[in-house]
């Protein structure tokens, strides 16, 4: 039987955004580009139980990303670093909101039956910059949500 969190890290290094950055589970270094998931709940949902045992349940967690920051204006129209780093993110969303359109979610295993997968935010949440660091570094937050059932205690097929 497949990890649920190690499925959902294996499917977002799918996203080309994410797939040429590290992706760290809870801790890891931060750095321009690094990724970060964080489970926040593994619950069941509303404490739902269907008649032949299986239950419905809700994974949620949070990717953080981490970009550099840069103190330089936008000016005259050009881009600039900051915006850069949002719009990367923001593709991350994207990614995970037409994987679960198409209905191509993370593969949990055989016990699994996924219903549901959407991000919480339509865009990412400026969650923190740290600048007592060289450079200094903006966390963004993605906040992910998939409602599974959950069938390893059906009673019958």
């Amino acid at each position: 039987m497949i990890d649920k969190t190690t499925a959902i890290i294996e499917f977002l290094r799918e996203c080309p955004t994410i797939k040429a950055n590290p992706v760290f589970f809870n801790f890891g270094e931060v750095e321009d580009g690094t990724y970060q998931a964080n489970i926040q709940s593994d619950e069941v949902l509303l404490n739902l139980h269907f008649i032949d045992g299986s239950v419905l349940k809700r994974y949620t967690l949070f990717l953080d990303s981490f970009k550099s920051v840069s103190y330089i204006p936008v000016v005259n129209g050009k881009s600039d670093e900051n915006l850069e780093g949002f719009s990367e993110v923001q593709e991350v969303i994207d990614w995970i909101n037409d994987k679960s359109n198409k209905q191509e979610f993370p593969d949990f295993g055989d016990d699994f039956v996924i219903e549901d997968m959407k991000t919480l935010t339509d865009r990412p949440a400026l969650v923190g910059v740290n600048t007592q660091q060289n450079p200094p570094m903006a966390v963004y937050r993605i906040s992910i949500q998939i409602d599974y059932v959950d069938l390893t205690k059906r009673i019958w097929c």
